[in-house]
Parts: C-alpha cells; sequence; structure tokens
C-alpha cells in the first residue's frame, strides 16, 4: 500500500492526480482531512477561558500547525503580536507563502482578498471595484480561491432557489481574513509601530467586530451537535438568511415541520430582553413559505440569565459559549 499526504491542494490535484501524472486513474482512495473543530482545537491550550479559546479558534482555525503557534503562558494579545507581528514568526508571512506556492498572478489575488477582508466587500461588483478587476476577470480569481478552499459562496436560506443577485463571497479561511484584515493593509506601519503597539492601535480596536462575524459561524457549525444533544434527529440544512435591512445569523431548516431561527451576540449583552425583542423584529421577514412551527435560539460568549417566557411566543433557548465548547 502506497500513501501519499500533502497539504498544498493545488499540487496534490494538478502534480499527483492530474492526468499527466503517472497515477493518474490508479488512486483507490482519496480523503480530504478537514480542520479540528472548535471543541477540539481548545485542547491545545488547557487553562484558557472559552473566550480565548474561541478568540484563537477564529485567528488559527482548526490546523494544528498554526494552534501550535500560539503559547498557552500568553494572552491572545500577545500571541498576536509574537506569531503576526514580528517580521520572523512563522505566521507573519504565512499567507503570502501559502497564495504563492498555489497560484500565479499573486498580487490580483492580494486585491480581491484585501478588498473581503478590510474593506468588507462580498458582492461581485464590490470586489471587482474594490481590487482594480473588471467584472468579466473577477469570476476566475474567485473561482480559483473557492476551489482552494479560501473563500466560499454565500447565499441567503430561505427555502427557494437562490438567484445570483443574492450571491455573497466571504473568506472561508480564518488565517487569511485575519491576514488581509490586520496584517496586509499595514505592512508599511508596523515596522514603525512595533509588535506590540501594532496589537493595541490596529488590532484591539477592531477585534471584537472581527470575533463577531466568527462567532456566527462558530454557532452555524454548532447547531448540529446542539441537535444530538437534544436527540433532533430530522434532517437538517443551515445557513443565515438576509434581505434588505435584515440580517438573521442562524437559520436552520428542519424537514420535521420547524424552522430555527438564531440571534449571535459576542459582545456583552446587558439586556436579554433587548436582545428577544430584537430577533422578534426580524421574523416576520423569513418567508416562511411552508408555515412551519418557529423555534428561536439565541448565541452569546458570556452567560446571561434569559428573560421571563412570553405566553404564546415561539419556544427558544439560549446558548453561551461554555456550553457550545462543552456541547450543550
Amino acid at each position: 500500500m502506497l500513501i501519499l499526504c500533502g497539504s498544498s491542494l493545488g499540487f496534490m490535484e494538478r502534480e499527483v492526480l492530474g492526468k499527466k501524472s503517472p497515477l493518474f486513474g490508479r488512486r483507490s482512495a482519496q480523503l480530504l482531512l478537514r480542520p479540528f473543530g472548535f471543541r477540539e482545537s481548545a485542547a491545545f491550550h488547557p487553562g484558557w477561558s472559552h473566550a480565548d479559546h474561541a478568540q484563537a479558534y477564529f485567528v488559527c482555525g482548526g490546523l494544528p500547525a498554526y494552534l501550535e503557534c500560539f503559547d498557552r503562558d500568553r494572552s491572545i494579545e500577545q500571541n498576536l503580536a509574537a506569531n503576526f507581528f514580528r517580521d520572523s514568526a512563522a505566521l507573519a508571512r504565512e499567507p503570502e507563502f501559502l497564495l504563492r506556492e498555489e497560484l500565479r498572478d499573486v498580487a490580483n489575488y492580494h486585491g480581491v482578498l484585501h478588498a473581503m477582508a478590510a474593506l468588507g466587500e462580498t458582492t461581485n461588483g464590490g470586489i471587482a471595484r474594490a481590487a482594480g478587476l473588471g467584472d468579466r476577470a473577477l469570476p476566475y480569481y474567485l473561482g480559483t480561491l473557492m476551489e482552494l478552499g479560501y473563500v466560499r459562496r454565500r447565499h441567503p436560506l430561505h427555502g427557494a432557489a437562490n438567484t445570483a443577485r443574492e450571491t455573497r463571497y466571504a473568506i472561508a479561511d480564518p488565517l487569511l481574513r485575519f491576514w488581509f484584515r490586520f496584517v496586509y493593509p499595514n505592512l508599511s506601519r508596523i515596522p514603525v509601530l512595533g509588535p506590540e503597539r501594532s496589537v493595541r492601535e490596529l488590532v484591539r480596536p477592531h477585534f471584537d467586530a472581527f470575533c463577531g462575524e466568527a462567532f456566527e459561524r462558530l454557532c452555524r457549525e454548532a447547531i448540529p451537535l446542539l441537535h444530538a444533544a437534544e436527540t433532533i434527529t430530522a434532517t437538517t440544512t443551515i445557513g443565515e438568511f438576509w434581505a434588505k435591512d435584515v440580517q438573521i445569523d442562524t437559520v436552520a431548516l428542519r424537514d420535521d415541520g420547524v424552522i430555527e431561527l438564531g440571534e449571535c451576540k459576542w459582545c456583552a449583552v446587558r439586556s436579554p430582553a433587548a436582545l428577544r425583542a430584537e430577533l422578534a423584529t426580524k421574523i416576520p421577514s423569513f418567508p416562511n413559505r411552508r408555515a412551519a412551527t418557529v423555534r428561536l435560539r439565541y448565541f452569546t460568549r458570556d452567560r446571561v440569565r434569559p428573560p421571563i417566557a412570553v405566553s404564546g411566543a415561539p419556544h427558544e433557548t439560549w446558548h453561551h459559549l461554555a456550553a457550545l465548547n462543552a456541547g450543550g
């Protein structure tokens, strides 16, 4: 038996499994190893708080090599300074290395990823304008990045066929998302500021917002685990929903006649009742075409006391980060 392993997806597809390879058509099996999930990633840093575990996961994803760069005896900010804002650090140039190893014309890919991570562009037109590319050229770059797993296509989940106008794009790789948000736009400033000051001035003011978006994705990842813990066996499609002026962070369409809608809050929740009211205002905008039973989930970083249940209101469940890490 011959087993070949490689971390460069492009190289493995082109050179090892491609048509010009002697192994083309001869493989008997293949396995794409996925990154660890949140719970498994947390085990790399025992003794950390649940929030620290989450922040490391939001930056490193579930890749062991990246997680091992974070020292359990340092704070998150100290680890960011040591690993991303020192030129000699292993992760300081890792995204550049990854892209140069897989791609040609790296500058245009940099422009696309910067437009998405730092400028917040999500649509074809917005990304193309920010990256300085034509609308016809952009699909090639987005397609390549999606093939490598660096970018993902997003659609609102509402139970009907999606249209091209609904399509959005997001960076799927956590390390690339952090690096192109905080490091790449500031490459000329970082040597002047130094590692610690770079984190204080460039990262800290915007880090909660960065984590908030990643927390929404973590919550969507957690829904199948919550269903297992709750002995829900229905087949479920999980995503998010947006329309004009409305964003619902988590949507779970179940085949047992139930729709779950969820709200995620990374920052401190001062009023759980206000959070409930916020989601309540969004429910009428969701197209419940099947007249399914609506159930609500609230996800918070910190443990909160749920407000008193309202008679006749949809069934609701409250989850905090520690419970998600523990599995419930």
